[in-house]
């Protein structure tokens, strides 16, 4: 699978993947769709590091998909509708509880720039800020990713030279406010839960909960499971086992469907 059509026909199924192998998520590869075996190098240069590259700067352009620190902190590429879910989860979870989100200065002020600014790149923070001595470098650094996993700020291509390319969610895909309002945030919750569930063809109820901590509590995930069994959306496999239970599957009519 090397055509850009195929892999992002591939992304929209799975819902959502990883660019390469994380046995933690047990999510499908893009790296081994595109070279149909379990082992593929990745170093610069590869065949499949450039075809990735080169799906990346499109699908980015499309806004066909997105990769952000989602599941356990990790990179996790989003289908666009996978993304509006999520994007509905954090922001109805900060809005029922009436949250102010904790940021550091540092933070806020990258935060009030990137918005101002529409889209900025790395090199460009770093000088407006004159953060150029190492330190103050890996501070910038643990700014951009504290925003990226509360999903403020998106990391959205890179330029030669100039670094990573920084968005807000609503700079990136205007539309994607409007969309997600037509979700609650168990409703968004319980779907990515059930994607997840689906993309991984067997897991346990443990992982679920584990990879979806940074997202939402495990009582809210309990809930989203046990509702997904009770309309049948994912299933209780009587026979396979993960982690000493017996796991959780997708019904066979959304695997081969």
């Amino acid at each position: 699978m090397t055509n850009l059509d195929e892999i992002n026909d591939f992304i929209e199924r799975m819902g959502m993947c990883v660019q390469t192998q994380r046995d933690s998520l047990a999510l499908p590869s893009l790296s081994q769709a595109i070279m149909g075996r379990e082992s593929v190098p990745l170093r610069g240069g590869s065949p499949v590091r450039e075809v990735l590259n080169e799906f990346s700067s499109r699908a980015l352009k499309k806004r066909s998909c997105i990769e952000v620190p989602f599941l356990s902190r990790f990179p996790v590429i989003l289908s666009r509708e996978s993304f509006t879910l999520l994007y509905a989860v954090h922001k109805q979870r900060r809005g029922s509880r009436g949250m102010s989100v904790p940021r550091t200065r540092l933070e806020r002020e990258l935060l009030d720039f990137i918005t101002d600014e529409e889209s900025a790149t790395r090199k460009l923070i770093r000088d407006r800020f004159e953060l150029h001595r190492p330190a103050q470098r890996a501070a910038l650094d643990r700014a951009l990713n504290g925003l990226r996993l509360r999903l403020d700020i998106l990391r959205t291509g890179a330029i030669r030279g100039e670094g990573a390319l920084y968005q807000t969610p609503l700079a990136w895909d205007q539309g994607i406010a409007r969309r997600a309002q037509y979700f609650s945030r168990q409703e968004a919750l319980k779907e990515l839960v059930r994607r997840y569930v689906t993309a991984t063809v067997a897991t346990s109820r443990r992982r679920v909960k584990r990879v979806f901590a940074a997202v939402a509590q495990a009582e809210e995930i309990d809930r989203a499971l046990n509702m997904l069994i009770l309309t049948a959306a994912i299933e209780v496999d009587q026979q396979l086992v993960i982690g000493g239970k017996k796991a959780l599957v997708a019904p066979k009519k959304a695997l081969h469907g």
